[in-house]
């Protein structure tokens, strides 16, 4: 296979940039454009942040008070208690005591309503 020649960095640049000469004073159209768009943007983006930062610098908010702080604390824990032991465990296991046995069939545990015998396994199900 032959050879392939790439250019280096270097030869691309200066054969980019010797390829049209520069007069004095002649910027190119796309770097003015460019650059006002980006001194439009940061002006836009100051005038945006302003309103947040007069917000930011005259309402300091006050930390909360110990009465605070300890009722958030209680609420969270009373969640906590709510979520980890009330319903998984004390709700379920009032309703199985509310709730009575189902009453014995007429023909017993053993047999099916059409008087088949039930094996265990059935009986299990």
């Amino acid at each position: 296979m032959a050879d392939l020649i790439t250019p280096d960095i270097e030869t691309v640049q200066e054969s980019t940039s010797t390829s049209r000469p520069a007069a004095k004073g002649d910027d190119t159209p796309d770097v003015q454009s460019t650059e006002t768009k980006m001194e439009m943007m940061k002006q836009q983006s100051k005038e945006a942040y302003k309103d947040y930062e007069n917000l930011r610098d005259d309402d300091e908010e006050e930390k909360p008070g110990n009465v605070e702080v300890v009722g958030w604390y209680m609420y969270d824990f009373c969640t906590y208690f709510i979520h980890s032991v009330l319903i998984p465990i004390v709700f379920p296991l009032i309703i199985a005591q509310t709730v009575s046995w189902p009453p014995q069939p007429v023909q017993g545990w053993d047999m099916s309503p059409r008087g088949l015998v039930c094996r265990e396994k059935e009986s299990k199900l």
